[in-house]
């Protein structure tokens, strides 16, 4: 008996904690967009993070219109894999920046996945290991 009350209270603060994480996607996703700004809708893009020292983080792009997955979508795009433990992505305008923590590295790219440049941030004279993007202010 005490088995199954135990159960039940855990699936209920579950449920609680997935109608909350669900609420704040769905309050994310309704940002508004200002006249004239050009809406881009190029799919949805899933960031592989890839196993620690493995090399192996990939993107893959969903294409609502094909219906089609590319599951190394970056690698496809660039002819050469993502890095070790791909951290973030964020998309701003009608770029994409995506953080490789373990390589050190925030690849700039179009809505394609093309690379257009690559940040390699320092301090002190050494190199930083992007974990988390954020965009304001249009930046």
């Amino acid at each position: 008996m005490f088995k199954t009350d135990y159960i039940m209270e855990m699936m209920k603060r579950f449920l609680g904690i997935a109608l909350i994480a669900i609420t704040g996607i769905v309050a994310a996703s309704c940002n508004g967009h200002h006249e004239g700004e050009e809406i881009l809708n190029t799919g949805a893009y899933v960031l592989n993070n890839g196993a620690w020292g493995e090399n192996n983080a990939t993107i893959s792009r969903y294409d609502p219109t094909t219906k089609a997955v590319s599951p190394r979508a970056f690698q496809t795009a660039n002819g050469a894999g993502l890095g070790d433990l791909g951290q973030d992505i964020i998309t701003l305008g009608k770029k994409m920046f995506i953080a490789v923590n373990g390589s050190k590295t925030i690849f700039v790219t179009d809505r394609d996945l093309t690379i257009l440049s690559t940040i390699t941030a320092t301090a002190d004279g050494n190199q930083l290991s992007p974990r988390y993007l954020c965009s304001g202010g249009g930046k």
